[in-house]
């Protein structure tokens, strides 16, 4: 269960996004690989494929939480507050959990390309649905992998925009140095627009 964002503290804090949405990463790739473990008991008995691609897939997704776990550790998460050390990370702790998090990502494309290749075979009815279940979860985690990684390369900015915002002042007119404001109004624009977006699909996980 995740701990409820205070949505009055989103204007002057982002950091509850950041951690909201890696919980529910971490969450949502739990959930499929406990749906993986009930699918090979349901369908044991039906096809040695089937059984083979959820053996792959059980091993990925393994694999994905424990990336993301690390990316977890790394940024030194308050279990009781849920409060990310975000802004304190150094390049290099950057570099490392931007990496995780994609090989985790990858991790979980391969499982769900599999299981698509996989169900376009199976002919058993009830074991097919059994796959689609499985898969469906698979992609709610992508999704929500997504999301988290979405937000974590855009941090520099997001942090920027909420505690240095651009201040535009007469003295900076912009036909003294002939530069583009509509530009920037676009661009900020645009930032918000994706935030709401993610706020959005990070509610929904909840």
């Amino acid at each position: 269960m995740f701990p409820l964002i205070n949505r009055s503290s989103i204007a002057s804090n982002p950091i509850p996004i950041f951690s909201a949405s890696l919980q529910i990463a971490l969450t949502e790739l739990k959930n499929s690989n406990n749906s993986i473990s009930k699918a090979m008991i349901s369908i044991s008995s039906e096809s040695s494929t089937t059984m083979s691609t959820f053996h792959k897939c059980a091993s990925l997704l393994s694999r994905s939480l424990i990336l993301l776990n690390h990316s977890l550790a790394n940024l030194v998460v308050d279990l009781v507050l849920v409060d990310l050390e975000i802004e304190a990370l150094t390049y290099s702790e950057t570099d490392d959990i931007k990496a995780w998090n994609m090989a985790a990502a990858a991790g979980a494309e391969d499982c769900f390309s599999a299981l698509q290749d996989v169900e376009s075979m199976v002919k058993i009815k009830r074991e097919k649905m059994v796959v689609n279940e499985v898969k469906s979860k698979v992609d709610k985690a992508k999704m929500c992998l997504a999301n988290w990684m979405g937000l974590f390369l855009m941090k520099d900015y997001i942090l920027d925009e909420f505690y240095s915002p651009i201040i535009v002042s007469d003295y900076y007119y912009y036909p003294r140095y002939g530069f583009d404001y509509g530009f920037i109004l676009f661009l900020y624009c645009g930032l918000y627009l994706f935030l709401i977006v993610l706020y959005g699909m990070v509610l929904r996980g909840h």
